[in-house]
C-alpha cells in the first residue's frame, strides 16, 4: 500500500526517533507498508532495524553523496511497484498515532484525482503548526504522493538539493492535472533539529531556488517583477541571518 521515504545525513538519533513513531503506527507489516532510509552520504553508516515493532521493514539506500531531497526520488525507485503511496519525512519528523482512522485509510479514501496529501504538521517545541507558503505545496517533511503522479512528474528536481523544491514539483503535479488535498486527521510532528544547518548555504539556495521557481512558472508579465521581490527578500533575511556571503553565491547561479 504504501512507503515511507527518509532522506537522513549524520542525524543517526533522530532518524531512530522517527523510525521508532512509524513502529507505533497501525500498520499490518509488510503488507501494508515498508520504509526506505536513503542516506546522503552520511560520515558513518546508519543503523536500522530489519522491522520495526508493528512488523514493518526497514531497507537502508546508501548515496554516494548528498543529494538532498532529490534522494526521495531514488528511494521512490527503490521501493517494491506495489507501492502505491510514497510518504515522504526527514529523519527529524514523524507521524502520530492519534487513535483515529489509519494512515492506509486515510490515503485509500482519497479521490482518484489526488496526487498528493499534506498532513497536519506540528512543531511541538515551538507550540504552533508548521507555517508552509500556499496550500497547495506540501512540506516536504509530511506529506503522501500517490508513486504514479510522483514519478511521472519526474519527483525533486536534484538541481534544487533541498529548499523550494517542493514548489516546483507542486506546480508539475497541478500542471498535469493532479490536485493537492490535505489531510488534518494525519498529524506529523516535525521536531525541527538545528544539527547540521549552514545558513550561507541555505540561504545560497533559498534565494537561487525561488528564483528558479518564479522564472518557471510565473507568468511572462509579471516574472520580471516576482524574481526581484525573491532577491529583495532573501537579501534583508541574509542580512539579518549575517549569510550575505551565501546570498551572494546563489544570486551568481540565478543569474547565470
Amino acid at each position: 500500500m504504501l512507503a515511507f521515504i527518509i532522506p537522513t545525513r549524520d542525524r543517526h538519533e533522530e532518524l531512530k526517533r522517527t523510525l521508532d513513531a512509524i513502529g507505533r503506527l497501525r500498520l499490518k507489516g509488510e503488507d501494508e507498508a515498508e520504509v526506505v532510509v536513503a542516506d546522503n552520504a552520511s560520515k558513518t553508516v546508519p543503523t536500522v532495524p530489519d522491522r520495526l515493532a508493528n512488523g514493518v521493514p526497514v531497507r537502508l539506500m546508501r548515496r554516494g553523496s548528498n543529494e538532498g531531497a532529490a534522494a526521495r526520488t531514488a528511494g521512490a525507485l527503490f521501493v517494491d511497484a506495489s507501492r502505491g503511496w510514497l510518504v515522504m519525512l526527514d529523519d527529524d519528523s514523524a507521524p502520530v498515532e492519534t487513535g483515529g482512522p489509519s494512515l492506509v485509510e486515510l490515503l485509500e479514501a482519497q479521490g482518484d484525482d489526488v496526487g498528493a496529501v499534506s498532513a497536519d504538521i506540528h512543531l511541538p517545541a515551538q507550540g504552533r503548526r508548521e507555517s508552509g507558503g500556499l496550500p497547495e505545496v506540501p512540506v516536504g517533511c509530511g506529506v503522501a504522493y500517490r508513486r504514479d503522479a510522483y514519478l511521472h512528474a519526474g519527483g525533486y528536481d536534484p538541481l534544487f538539493n533541498y529548499y523550494a523544491e517542493e514548489y516546483d514539483l507542486a506546480a508539475k503535479l497541478l500542471l498535469a492535472g493532479w490536485r493537492v488535498a490535505f489531510e488534518p486527521r494525519w498529524r506529523v510532528d516535525h521536531r525541527k533539529v538545528d544539527t547540521g544547518r549552514d545558513m550561507n548555504l541555505i540561504l545560497e539556495r533559498l534565494v537561487r531556488n525561488n528564483g528558479w521557481v518564479m522564472a518557471r512558472y510565473a507568468p511572462s508579465d509579471v516574472r520580471g517583477e516576482m524574481i526581484d521581490g525573491v532577491i529583495d527578500r532573501y537579501r534583508r533575511i541574509a542580512e539579518k541571518e549575517n549569510a550575505t556571503e551565501g546570498f551572494r553565491r546563489g544570486l551568481v547561479q540565478l543569474q547565470r
